[in-house]
């Protein structure tokens, strides 16, 4: 699982992160509707965590295409962010191995 007190200090972080996804070995990947876009761990597509610098919210963004509904929401931390994301993939058999930032 990963682990993100192995990153930089706050103070250098990034306000776009971007998620590395790993489908969960020996786990089917499903969504609500029956389909995950493979492309999040293959690498034709990526989910993007961004922090509006005016509202200071974080929000969810692929790079193509539309964002699920359960994930059309904005969150007060990139830790809050981060729990909930994290609980979505693993509920559809995908892991967080890495943020980018």
């Amino acid at each position: 699982m990963f682990d993100m007190s192995d990153r930089k200090s706050p103070k250098e972080r990034s306000n776009v992160r971007v998620f590395v996804l790993k489908p969960i070995e020996g786990q089917k990947t499903t969504s609500s509707t029956g389909l995950v876009d493979p492309g999040l761990f293959e690498g034709t597509n990526e989910i993007s965590a961004i922090m509006d610098t005016r509202s200071l919210l974080w929000s969810l963004k692929y790079k193509n295409g539309g964002l699920p509904g359960a994930l059309k929401q904005s969150f007060t931390s990139f830790s809050k962010l981060f729990a909930f994301v994290q609980q979505y993939f693993e509920r559809r058999g995908i892991r967080i191995v890495e943020v980018i930032d």
